[in-house]
């Protein structure tokens, strides 16, 4: 079974995932295009820019950051990608 998460964002049996403090969802791949909307969006309302921060997944979860709804369905990224 393939995994969800792109073979560079597991690190030590820790699972890495992508956030912006002012989001609501951990993303799976650094370039998820929602991701990306979210920032641009945060930045044309003139808002402070939030940083795209990765996180280990159970942090992630602890904070209630539910799966994206776009990269979760999208195949891993290639190691080196």
């Amino acid at each position: 079974m393939a995994s969800a998460y792109c073979s560079s964002c597991v690190d030590g049996g820790l699972t890495w995932v992508f956030r912006t403090a002012g989001g609501s969802e951990y993303h799976t791949r650094p370039d998820c295009e929602w991701l990306s909307s979210g920032t641009r969006r945060t930045h044309r309302r003139g808002l402070n820019d939030q940083p795209i921060e990765s996180v280990s997944l159970a942090e992630a979860e602890a904070y209630l950051y539910q799966p994206c709804t776009v990269c979760s369905q999208t195949p891993p990224l290639a190691k080196g990608a």
